[in-house]
């Protein structure tokens, strides 16, 4: 009597046990499947993220060039202000003390411009928008020089 009634236990604990073993292998599946649709994503991501930053970072045939132009127009402005102080009257008039002070503004922002251009090189920022701006500055700066010059004549 015992025999029976211990295969009959034994035979119950095994059959529960193998049922909570088996468990649904669909939310396992389901699971697995969001993390893929979630890695693939994640890699699409960095690719278009790895695109765009080559993109903005000038290639270094680029930015040797832009250099080379840029410190030419440096020089340049840094001529012309130094023409601009050699025409400058010293008679001491509040009209002289206005162009000094132009005079010296233009050359605070053409050492800015060169900084720049410096710091650039060390954060290969978005290049784009960089050479853009940059070439605002340039051009503000050169157009800031004339006028100044056509202000000193009249």
């Amino acid at each position: 009597m015992k025999k029976p009634i211990l295969i009959i236990a034994l035979s119950a604990i095994a059959v529960c046990g193998l049922s909570i073993g088996c468990t649904d292998n669909t939310d396992k599946l389901a699971e697995a499947n969001q993390e893929t649709r979630d890695a693939k994503e994640e890699l699409a991501n960095a690719q278009v993220d790895a695109a765009v930053s080559a993109q903005r970072a000038a290639t270094a045939e680029e930015w040797k060039l832009f250099r080379l132009e840029s410190d030419v127009k440096i020089q340049k402005r840094e001529a012309e202000i130094a023409a601009l102080k050699q025409s400058l009257r010293k008679t001491g008039s509040e009209s002289d003390e206005i162009y000094a002070e132009k005079i010296m503004e233009l050359e605070q922002r053409n050492k800015d411009l060169n900084a720049k251009i410096n710091n650039y090189e060390a954060s290969q920022s978005d290049w784009a928008t960089f050479k853009r701006e940059y070439d605002y500055d340039m051009e503000s700066m050169s157009k800031a020089i004339q006028d100044l010059g056509t202000n000193n004549t009249k």
